[in-house]
């Protein structure tokens, strides 16, 4: 499996560590009022208990938290102290109640958006997605190629971090992808043959993940005992134009073969001048064609010692004006 570029992700434990920092040092400041605040309460309490419900609601604002729900826990409307207060005071204590709870949701909203914090910068980090995994029959691929025997199935599965998708060589085996979009995608053929032969890309759906070259690759090599070669029945016939390049689509269904080149099909070599690479997994590049090269080509290769060869490749070329 191939797989481009890497990411950097050191960064997320140094800014959680520091966030979870500042969040202890703010919970320790916050019980230390607290703290302070409820004996200033006692102390007031004990010398009188309602002065302070008597004073003005501003002074008492300037209490804890802790002493408000105090002292509206003292006074309950089924406690008889309760009863002996006047519709003013009765007011201040709700009043206070009020502005307790508002600080206590106060606090609890810088609580939660640390921890939301905490949470979503671990994510960001993260959204520097790693490669799709890519699974053969239930089996992690760990090299760029396989091979499939006559009468295996042929189960892809790719993982990802978000959603995924496969890439086919022909457009017509699109069919074979599950129609579920998510995370997992599996192209599944049960009965495969030599036309699945190639290779298989699995990348991210997401256009801000693409450009990273987040993807991975497979070749997959179907070996068919009748034929060394796969060729599409479209290609067998070739017309293009003067110095243009083009890809016969020989493709090698056993990556045990070698000698990979092109020839004639009446079985001499091919016109003087003419270049072209070979490549098992895409077949032999012509470059530069010219009006010479009209002729009828096979791509050949040896397995066992045994030279096999493709169909013919019937190439027109169109001289230019």
């Amino acid at each position: 499996m191939v797989i481009s570029g890497e990411r950097d992700t050191s960064v997320c434990p140094s800014v959680c560590l520091y966030l979870f920092y500042c969040l202890r040092v703010r919970l320790r400041e916050t019980e230390t009022e607290e703290k302070q605040g409820w004996r200033d309460f006692t102390r007031s309490w004990m010398l009188d208990p309602y002065s302070l419900v008597r004073s003005d609601l501003t002074t008492v604002l300037k209490t804890s938290t802790e002493k408000k729900k105090c002292m509206t826990a003292e006074f309950q409307p089924d406690d008889s102290s309760f009863l002996s207060l006047t519709t003013d005071e009765i007011t201040t204590l709700r009043d206070i109640q009020t502005y307790s709870q508002t600080q206590s949701w106060k606090r609890s909203r810088m609580v939660l958006y640390l921890a939301f914090l905490l949470g979503i910068l671990p994510t960001a980090a993260q959204a520097q997605w790693r490669h799709p995994v890519i699974k053969l029959n239930s089996q992690l691929v760990v090299g760029s190629e396989v091979v499939l025997n006559p009468g295996t199935p042929l189960v892809l599965r790719c993982e990802g971090d978000g959603p995924v998708n496969w890439l086919t060589r022909l457009a017509k085996h699109k069919r074979f992808i599950s129609k579920v979009k998510g995370r997992v995608r599996t192209f599944r053929v049960e009965r495969p043959s030599a036309e699945h032969t190639g290779t298989y890309k699995c990348e991210y759906t997401s256009v801000n993940v693409k450009g990273q070259n987040l993807f991975s690759t497979v070749h997959v090599y179907v070996k068919d005992p009748d034929s060394l070669f796969w060729t599409s029945s479209t290609s067998l016939s070739v017309v293009r134009k003067e110095g243009e390049n083009y890809l016969l689509p020989c493709l090698l269904t056993d990556p045990e073969a070698t000698d990979l080149g092109l020839r004639m099909d009446n079985c001499t070599s091919v016109p003087p001048g003419m270049n072209y690479t070979a490549d098992p997994r895409r077949g032999i590049l012509i470059r530069n064609l010219q009006p010479s090269y009209n002729a009828d080509y096979v791509c050949s290769a040896k397995l066992h010692g045994v030279e096999r060869t493709s169909k013919a490749f019937s190439i027109n070329i169109i001289q230019s004006e």
